[in-house]
């Protein structure tokens, strides 16, 4: 897998994020944040921009999967 721990639960965490993005639309950013797992909002748009390339409201406008 060539990679630790840490970033292999991130990476599953933005996955479901970015689900629940698309599939709720109207549930804030900051409840799916704290719902896939990330204790601090900072750290959840951290990982989301750097997996992703966009942050989590950009992606949701964009409607992109």
């Amino acid at each position: 897998m060539n990679q630790n721990f840490n970033t292999y639960i991130n990476i599953y965490r933005i996955n479901a994020a970015r689900q629940a993005l698309l599939e709720e639309p109207d549930r804030n950013i900051t409840s799916i944040s704290y719902a896939v797992g990330f204790n601090s909002t900072s750290a959840f748009y951290d990982w989301f921009q750097k997996l992703t390339g966009t942050t989590p409201a950009k992606f949701r406008a964009s409607g992109s999967e």
